[in-house]
């Protein structure tokens, strides 16, 4: 099931905060039941984060400057072009159901405290709706493909089309280097005493918040 709004009243990021929704963009809620482990949680974000990814370069002439940001954003050129919220529903240790939110700026970026933002194409007429066809299309590819295929698939296009292995980063309480992810979708950090997978939370990148590599490709 998936509800699209045309503007959100209450609209929420990560750790509650609000995500402006002027008319024009994108906003939409798909309830999916995935019945993975509690575990395998992080997959399905960046299922999404790739999805979206893909979706949003195609309305560009050069999506070279698209890329995902762990665990679920979609920058454009080092900037917030999009963000993902998944809450869920647990049952005997399994995932019953979970609910996907996706904002994308599509015609406007949105003032967001401390961050860069950016949009796709200011003005552009039935954007939204052009937009909303191609991402659920590409959500349903990579959907089935995980189901086929499990999560390696989706691993290696996030991987593509994220912050290289490498790159130095930053949790609320650790600064390390970014050694990828492990077969669940956690990050995985290289400190002086070894690689911790870090479950859930916000990085920051360093210096800065690029640059992206190629989007990832559905062929």
């Amino acid at each position: 099931m998936v509800i699209i709004a045309e503007t959100q009243s209450a609209g929420r990021g990560r750790s509650g905060r609000k995500w402006h929704s002027p008319v024009g963009n994108f906003y939409a809620s798909l309830l999916i039941r995935p019945h993975l482990a509690l575990a395998d949680a992080p997959m399905i974000s960046l299922l999404t984060g790739v999805a979206l990814a893909g979706a949003l370069g195609a309305f560009l002439q050069d999506a070279s400057g698209i890329s995902l940001k762990w665990p679920n954003d979609v920058l454009l050129n080092g900037a917030k072009l999009a963000g993902i919220l998944v809450e869920s529903s647990i049952s005997a240790g399994q995932l019953d159901w979970m609910v996907v939110g996706v904002g994308a700026n599509l015609i406007s970026a949105p003032f967001i405290e401390g961050r860069k933002t950016a949009h796709l194409a200011p003005g552009h007429a039935g954007l939204r709706d052009e937009f909303t066809a191609q991402f659920l299309d590409d959500l349903a590819h990579w959907l089935d493909l995980f189901e086929r295929q499990g999560f390696s698939p989706v691993k290696q296009a996030w991987l593509a089309a994220a912050h290289p292995i490498g790159t130095m980063i930053s949790t609320h309480d650790a600064t390390g280097i970014f050694a990828g992810l492990n077969d669940h979708g956690a990050l995985l950090l290289e400190q002086s005493g070894g690689i911790s997978p870090i479950l859930s939370g916000e990085i920051a990148l360093q210096p800065a918040e690029g640059p992206a590599l190629t989007h990832a490709s559905r062929h």
